[in-house]
């Protein structure tokens, strides 16, 4: 029988949260073996699987406003 997963209570927001050296960005995956966060000049970074089933990358030196996507 399948039991859906309750959702994680995060230490951190999801989603892009910036801070004074850069931005941390969080992504909740529970299906996913890997993630990688993509800047809008196509540049990825590999994202580190923490425990409850989220990501996270932190990428020093960018500002608020930058685009990105996960894949």
């Amino acid at each position: 029988m399948h039991t859906k997963r309750p959702r994680p209570r995060p230490m951190a927001p999801f989603g892009a949260t910036v801070q004074p050296d850069g931005v941390l960005f969080r992504v909740w995956a529970v299906r996913a073996s890997q993630v990688e966060l993509v800047l809008e000049n196509q540049e990825a970074f590999h994202m580190q699987r923490c425990e409850n089933d989220y990501f996270e990358c932190f990428v020093p030196g960018l500002k608020a406003g930058i685009k990105y996507g996960y894949r």
